[in-house]
């Protein structure tokens, strides 16, 4: 939850990292993750949260050291956790096993805590250089930005279609 380094006030409690799961943007936060690794995770069939708009916080966090983002297809935010037990998809989209959600929360989330908080060799699951076994990944999608990486083409620096970020022309 991206609220949570924002309004804790613990001393000597330093926030590390954020796993953002399903999230809206109701306003609870600044919706900028900035001082930590952060990586959030959208289902892309989500009924009640049609709008997707947890995206914006991927696009807006800077990657301290590093930022990720999984869209998963076929996937909705109730199917990730035991609590919910509906298909909020109201049934006429087709929606993966609870089971599959799981794995893929487990497998990514995994990858991401050990790396950050362990420092285990763990990134590669992030980056599309390891696929976790076992994990239908046929509907995962991964972004990522690392800190201090340098990238050819951001789409969202606003620099158009003819330019690319390191200002060199672009063909289509």
């Amino acid at each position: 939850m991206i609220v949570v380094p924002e309004i804790i006030s613990l001393p000597g409690v330093t926030i590390k990292c954020v796993l953002s799961l399903a999230p809206v943007n109701f306003g609870a936060s600044s919706g900028k993750p900035k001082g930590y690794a952060f990586l959030t995770i959208l289902p892309a069939m989500d009924g009640d949260v049609v709008d997707n708009n947890g995206a914006e916080y991927y696009d807006q966090a800077v990657p301290n050291p590093l930022k990720s983002q999984i869209y998963v297809n076929h996937a909705n935010h109730n199917f990730f956790n035991r609590q919910w037990t509906n298909d909020d998809t109201n049934g006429g989209l087709p929606i993966m096993a609870r089971l599959v959600h799981e794995h893929i929360l487990s497998a990514y989330g995994s990858a991401f805590f050990r790396n950050q908080l362990l420092g285990h060799n763990t990134l590669g699951f992030l980056l599309y250089e390891e696929l976790p076994a076992g994990v239908l990944i046929n509907n995962v999608h991964l972004s990522f930005d690392i800190e201090n990486l340098t990238s050819v083409d951001n789409f969202e620096d606003g620099n158009g279609i003819g330019i690319n970020s390191m200002g060199q022309p672009n063909n289509q």
